[in-house]
């Protein structure tokens, strides 16, 4: 199974979650043609609509459909649906998405329903108007009755100007938004999981929704942030596995969201090299001092599976070597791009001064005794981090000139770093983390299955009786007259096959 989704090493206890989900045909549906009919009412071009229709499919009842908000306004539609999904960074993170949540057996492009709230309106809201909102909000709902999916993921949310308590304008569309970063339904009976749409007078269709959020939030907005894509891929999987009927909340899930509405609230957006390199560097101090924290548990002796399982989740190592590739990306990316002369210098320094992070990095990190106390695979891993990133190092020279003799020139090293190369170190790096996760935990949970054997073996035999049997011997019986005991005469002897009873 694939490791890597959204360039982040997937959370090993999400990627426990992932199961294949079977395509639902459980009849015809007409809700591909409603939104094609709104795009020829609109007058729109027939590429776009051929498009929008193909995201819409499949034309049957169930499944999953997923609720966005609205179209970009330079979509390729003249290239084909497949050159829209890849051109759209949303449309290609849910591809990826869904794909490895499934296991591989559902294809956005053909298996799962992609709307808009606000369907062929590209347009700010602010400049919409009211009519216009309130038919493309029925189009959705309509849409999604006649759809009838199995779940519906609500990942879209449209605020509207001028809105007031009586706002009618969404209609039952308000009921396929989502209810906030970080939130699910099913907390109350007024955010329940499922929920009623009207399809018609006293007609009503049920169905069942998982809370998410846009995907460009986490790709585009925060996108140093690797937490958030993570909960992406949770996302996807409750969503998968919800259509499959056998989805199970976990404690562990409420605090991953909890963390993404923080760090989401909490965090600004990163849009210059400067504030990418600021992050890098916080991260990379993050991840020394975690390393510190780890080390010093060598002086506690070995430790079993499940404490150590507990240590390393707790240090956050696998968040942050993500972080620290996400944010050496967006630095590469940004690099490329970068062509306005007024942030050369500024760019230059960010740069210079992420290269020289690292190679102090490089210094601090520890090497362990690879032998000892159980931690050998995350001393080998320290080692290869080290190793790999050394060859993303490169030194190079410039000359320098003296104040006092300026003809008397010397030269420095300094580092320049290969930011592309060196993401994809702390990558795997976070991947060799995840794994060594996923294998601690199955000690662990090996373990507490054969001490649970011992403890049920222990108690049955607790209740049984280890006393000797007692044994019943049957009284000889009495002999009666003529051979009653009498002393005056002697005694005759009663023969054994009599005494038993044989002939």
């Amino acid at each position: 199974m694939a490791q890597i989704c959204l360039d982040v090493a997937i959370d090993h206890r999400i990627k426990r979650l992932f199961r294949s989900v079977p395509t639902y045909n459980v009849g015809k549906s007409d809700h591909v043609n409603v939104i094609a009919s709104r795009g020829v009412h609109l007058g729109l071009d027939h590429h776009e609509v051929r498009v929008t229709k193909q995201l819409a499919g499949p034309a049957t009842k169930g499944g999953i459909a997923i609720v966005l908000q609205q179209p970009r306004d330079n979509h390729p539609f003249s290239e084909g649906l497949d050159a829209v999904v890849e051109d759209c960074q949303t449309l290609s993170a849910l591809s990826s998405m869904f794909k490895i949540a499934s296991r591989g057996t559902l294809d956005m492009s053909t298996d799962i329903t992609i709307i808009d709230l606000l369907s062929y309106l590209p347009n700010p809201v602010n400049g919409i108007d009211d009519a216009a909102l309130s038919e493309a909000f029925q189009a959705a709902t309509e849409m999604i009755c006649k759809k009838e999916p199995h779940v519906v993921l609500c990942a879209g949310k449209i605020w509207l100007p001028r809105a007031n308590k009586f706002d009618d304008r969404k209609g039952d569309a308000f009921k396929l938004e989502s209810i906030g970063l970080g939130k699910k339904f099913g907390v109350s009976d007024k955010l329940s999981v499922t929920t009623r749409l009207r399809s018609g007078p006293h007609q009503w269709v049920s169905v069942n929704r998982v809370n998410g959020f846009h995907p460009s939030h986490a790709i585009n907005h925060r996108s140093h942030v690797s937490l958030l894509r993570q909960l992406q891929l949770l996302i996807a999987a409750e969503t998968c596995r919800r259509c499959r009927g056998d989805w199970e909340e976990q404690a562990w899930m409420d605090d991953l969201r909890e963390r993404c509405q923080q760090l989401s609230s909490g965090s600004k957006n990163c849009e210059f090299i400067a504030e990418f390199s600021s992050v890098y560097s916080d991260t990379l101090k993050e991840i020394e001092s975690q390393q510190d924290a780890l080390v010093s548990r060598l002086k506690l002796g070995r430790e079993s599976s499940g404490t150590r399982y507990k240590a390393l989740l707790k240090s956050g190592l696998s968040r942050l070597l993500n972080d620290a590739s996400l944010a050496l990306v967006q630095m590469a990316r940004f690099k490329s791009k970068s062509r306005a002369r007024s942030m050369f210098e500024k760019n230059t320094k960010a740069l210079e001064q992420a290269s020289s992070d690292t190679a102090n990095f490089l210094l601090g990190i520890h090497m362990w005794e690879e032998e000892q106390d159980g931690w050998e695979k995350l001393a080998s891993l320290f080692g290869q981090l080290e190793g790999s990133l050394e060859t993303c190092v490169h030194w190079k020279s410039a000359p320098v000139a003296h104040l006092a003799d300026p003809e008397d020139k010397e030269s420095y090293e300094y580092p320049e770093l290969e930011f592309e190369r060196a993401s994809k170190v702390f990558l795997d790096a976070a991947v060799s983390v995840e794994s060594l996760l996923e294998k601690l935990l199955s000690d662990k949970e090996l373990t507490l299955q054969t001490l649970g054997q011992e403890e049920y073996l222990s108690s049955m035999m607790g209740r049984m009786n280890l006393a000797p049997p007692t044994v019943f011997v049957q009284p000889i019986p009495q002999v009666s007259e003529p051979y009653s005991y009498n002393t005056s005469r002697p005694t005759k002897r009663l023969g054994l096959s009599r005494l038993f009873g044989r002939r």
